[in-house]
């Protein structure tokens, strides 16, 4: 996929983000990389910082996305509890 550079294309990437609560990014930073990304955030529900599994794209098999989803997204949730944040 590499790195967004449409503007259109960008904003739909940064909606979809928001509805899931995590990113799934391919080939952005090396080629042939994938990383599972969700927002920490603080008590005023502003998002401080960013916590992210990545590794090589072999490794990420659809079959095992859901776990990584999971796992990323339950640290980001545990973080921003203890920053003060009111998510459920």
């Amino acid at each position: 996929m590499g790195t967004i550079t449409d503007k259109t294309k960008l904003r739909h990437a940064l909606d979809e983000a928001r509805s899931n609560g995590y990113t799934i990014t391919s080939s952005e930073l090396e080629d042939y990389t994938k990383a599972v990304s969700a927002p920490i955030l603080n008590g005023k529900g502003q998002i401080v910082a960013g916590i992210s599994v990545a590794g090589i794209e072999a490794r990420f098999q659809e079959d095992r996305l859901p776990e990584l989803i999971e796992k990323v997204t339950k640290a980001a949730k545990s973080i921003s509890i203890k920053l003060g944040s009111q998510i459920h």
